[in-house]
């Protein structure tokens, strides 16, 4: 899936993912001294993954959230997130829910992503604060 767009990442799931994703790889990146093996890299983005989607969607408003999972299909997203937890709480925010569900799904942060993101964006000498 790609966005032909610049779109904004209330607007579009492509464009929110590939944000979450930047920032993400960005803060693995700031926490990266020297060469990273595959296990450290893990261990990082158990940490930074859930803190970034968290944020992006609970800076968003309600409404934005509901039209990303419009945009996915309610159906889709309800049957996924029900698949997967096999239950749904009273007290939690079912579309923001919903809509972490996706973009988790959509992400694509595996070691090799990373690679190949870090080599698009180099750490310039003096940049990384841990070195």
């Amino acid at each position: 899936m790609s966005c032909n767009y610049e779109c904004e990442p209330s607007e579009c799931l492509f464009c929110l993912s590939t944000a979450i994703e930047n920032q993400i790889f960005e803060g693995i990146q700031m926490e990266q001294e020297g060469e990273a093996d595959e296990e450290w890299y893990q261990n990082e983005l158990d940490v930074i993954r859930r803190e970034n989607i968290d944020c992006y969607i609970d800076d968003m408003y309600h409404n934005e959230c509901e039209f990303l999972v419009c945009q996915y299909g309610i159906n889709k997203a309800f049957k996924e997130y029900k698949d997967r937890l096999n239950h749904i709480s009273d007290d939690v925010n079912l579309c923001n829910s919903l809509l972490y569900h996706i973009v988790s799904e959509m992400l694509c942060v595996d070691f090799r992503e990373y690679q190949s993101w870090c080599e698009i964006h180099p750490i310039e000498e003096g940049e990384n604060l841990k070195n």
